[in-house]
């Protein structure tokens, strides 16, 4: 799909400080965002930097919190929030061979989204990841409302956020709960999900 979040990761080798930076874009409650990444720069002047992107439509998906409309190849991904679950939407984006050894510390992690309207720009999702040491596919696992999440989410609120690049609230906890996994690995590979919100119906 082209829309989803984009990704880059960068991490410090020597002492595993990691700071991420998650780029992404998708339909956020009502709204139409586009294009994604995930990325992570570290905490430290020496650290390298990597860039990790959803590679394929395979790897970012939609569905109801009906666990209906599924899809990985529409236009768009959709979180929507609304208090009918058949109208609110989960995303999900999945980013591979995440060079991050298990254990580091993550110091930050932001989601930066493209958002295309400001017809649609009121955020209003939580963000976990999918509780797994290794997330296939959405086409291996057609399925994003009913895989585990983490204990720790984030939520992101605000209305009229503009269109172009915007940032998420920090996000780390989410990503350490994943690298702290005893059967996390360098290398494997991680879903962020985003869950539209049962609170309100917003664009």
């Amino acid at each position: 799909m082209a829309s989803s979040w984009d990704s880059k990761w960068a991490f410090f080798s020597a002492i595993f400080v990691l700071s991420i930076v998650l780029i992404s874009s998708f339909f956020m409650s009502s709204g139409n965002y586009s294009s994604y990444s995930m990325g992570l720069a570290a905490a430290a002047s020496s650290a390298s930097t990597l860039t990790f992107q959803v590679a394929s439509g395979a790897d970012d998906a939609h569905e109801t919190d009906g666990n209906t409309q599924f899809s990985s190849t529409a236009t768009n991904v959709k979180m929507h929030s609304n208090t009918a679950s058949g109208s609110r939407y989960n995303g999900g984006f999945r980013f591979t061979n995440m060079n991050i050894p298990q254990g580091s510390t993550i110091s930050s992690a932001v989601l930066q989204i493209y958002v295309t309207s400001t017809s649609y720009d009121d955020a209003n999702v939580d963000i976990f990841a999918e509780a797994v040491d290794d997330a296939v596919s959405f086409q291996a696992n057609a399925d994003v409302t009913s895989r585990p999440r983490t204990a720790a989410s984030i939520y992101w609120i605000a209305n009229s956020i503009g269109s172009g690049w915007k940032s998420s609230p920090d996000i780390k906890a989410v990503v350490q709960e994943i690298i702290y996994r005893p059967g996390w690995t360098q290398g494997n590979d991680i879903v962020i999900l985003a869950d539209g919100r049962s609170n309100s119906n917003k664009n």
